[in-house]
């Protein structure tokens, strides 16, 4: 008996320690899983950051008005990734305790904690804590996706067509998160911190390129190339051309200079220093205007005429300084100058010509951004002023095949004043306005118009089922949800019967 009795305890002692193990090995064998697709493999252009500020919040989009999905506190750790060297925003992994949310009916629970899409497409929403309803749509799973159920309560939300269950899941991978660039700094034990926070060197702690395909290839250092003057180019010299910014074969193109922050870079819209500079005040005293005789139009008929009809021959080519920072800005000068005309004067053709022919010397990659940028910009500009010559030219022609609508063929005389404020049908009315019997004046579609309040002594039974012309003080009446007329003057429009 005694035997028997420690037998069974024994057995119940080894079961329970089994099941104790086997729940240790599914921790951490999930925290296995977690750290699998919450950590950046090695060159894979993900870096960690610190946040440097009280408050950063996270955004669905790179936008301040996006959906806010979570915020990061001071001295958080995030993984971030950059969209561009321009962009204000970067790309971040969604912090530990994120939310999505997935229709309860397009995925199922294959195991414990985790699920796999049952439908051919189902869109989920990102989520955040607290809130009763789930975010704007995001991105699409397919069919067989995997997703991480969370122990949260789903939410049920009333439709037309019945309630609507969400379960919350991990956000997957493929969906962005973005947050401001000033709330980070980057951490990298390999290289030491530039004063803005982001290193600007190669290996796997560098800053990855856009493009998801080049994300593990390490950014080259770029080397300035000796100031050599350009000349003529003699036969057999090569020449190199122009890289585009974001072709493979420029992989530091756009990216900031050794010292400067990402911010540092001009952006592709035009500047407000190519729109256009005020001119330095000369010192002395200010100018005297001479006064203006009658108001001065400026003339942009003329010139509309006259750069419509350009001729579409060759263009003169702009003269270029040897040095190659010189003939940048002598073409930004022009740039401006251009810009400052009339819309429809707008040329760009010497400035596209003097890009070709700049983009034919040996260029610095910075040299070479800021040509292209510039070379953008001018196209841009030109694609515009070439459109409004087309609709200014269109609107002369349609003017010129109705000369009769220049001028007026009879003369315009001043409207004459109506008669009457408001003419109808004078009917009797079961309405009062402080105890003052209402009549109805009836219009041309067979509905009150508007309620008239007479003088006590007018003479009402001669006008009764007949037209009439009123003149009066015409208001609204909240009462009666209409027009209601204080009649000063009455005048029959029937001629009386005999």
């Amino acid at each position: 008996m005694l035997r028997s009795r420690t037998i069974s305890t024994y057995r119940l002692a080894v079961i329970r320690a089994i099941a104790a193990l086997s729940a240790i090995v599914a921790t951490f064998a999930g925290a296995s899983a977690w750290q699998a697709r919450n950590t950046a493999p090695e060159g894979s252009g993900w870096v960690m950051a610190e946040v440097v500020t009280d408050r950063a919040l996270i955004h669905q989009s790179p936008n301040d008005a996006a959906f806010v999905t979570d915020e990061s506190n001071r001295g958080d750790l995030v993984w971030i990734r950059e969209i561009s060297p321009e962009s204000e925003w970067v790309r971040i992994k969604p912090p530990a305790g994120a939310i999505s949310w997935i229709l309860e009916s397009d995925v199922s629970e294959i195991r414990a904690g985790e699920g796999r899409v049952r439908v051919a497409t189902t869109r989920i929403r990102p989520g955040r804590h607290g809130a009763r309803l789930p975010g704007p749509p995001g991105v699409d799973l397919a069919s067989g996706a995997t997703v991480w159920l969370q122990p949260r309560e789903p939410l049920v939300i009333p439709q037309r067509q019945g309630l609507l269950t969400w379960r919350a899941i991990e956000p997957p991978s493929i969906e962005p998160r973005f947050v401001r660039r000033e709330h980070l700094r980057r951490i990298d034990d390999r290289k030491v911190p530039e004063p803005d926070g982001f290193v600007a060197a190669k290996g796997p702690g560098a800053l990855a390129l856009a493009d998801d395909a080049k994300a593990g290839e390490p950014a080259e250092e770029i080397a300035e190339m000796p100031a050599k003057p350009p000349g003529k180019l003699e036969s057999g010299e090569p020449v190199k051309p122009v890289p585009a910014i974001d072709s493979p074969a420029a992989p530091g193109a756009g990216a900031p200079e050794k010292g400067k922050s990402i911010k540092d870079l001009a952006i592709l819209d035009i500047p407000d220093s190519l729109v256009g500079e005020k001119p330095e005040k000369a010192p002395g005293p200010d100018p005297v205007e001479p006064p203006r005789q009658g108001p001065e139009v400026e003339p942009i008929a003329d010139v509309a005429t006259e750069a419509s009809s350009r001729p579409a021959g060759p263009v003169s080519a702009l003269e270029l300084p040897a040095d190659r920072d010189s003939a940048l800005e002598s073409l930004e000068s022009r740039f401006r100058v251009i810009m400052s005309e009339p819309l429809v004067s707008w040329d760009f053709r010497p400035i596209l010509l003097a890009c070709e022919t700049l983009g034919r010397r040996e260029l610095t990659t910075a040299q070479a951004g800021r040509l292209n940028r510039l070379k953008t910009m001018a196209e841009r500009q030109e694609e515009i002023g070439r459109s409004s010559r087309e609709f200014w030219n269109s609107m002369r022609r349609s003017r010129s095949h109705d000369p009769s609508g220049r001028t007026p063929d009879t003369p315009v005389t001043a409207r004459a004043a109506p008669r009457f404020d408001i003419s109808g049908l004078l009917l009797p009315s079961r309405r009062d306005v402080d105890g003052h019997l209402l009549y109805n004046l009836i219009g041309d579609t067979g509905l009150t118009i508007a309620y008239l309040k007479l003088p006590p002594a007018a003479p009402v039974e001669k006008w009764l089922g007949k037209k009439v012309g009123i003149r009066g003080r015409v208001r609204y009446h909240e009462d009666l949800r209409g027009r209601l007329v204080t009649v000063q003057d009455v005048e029959l429009l029937e001629p009386e019967a005999p």
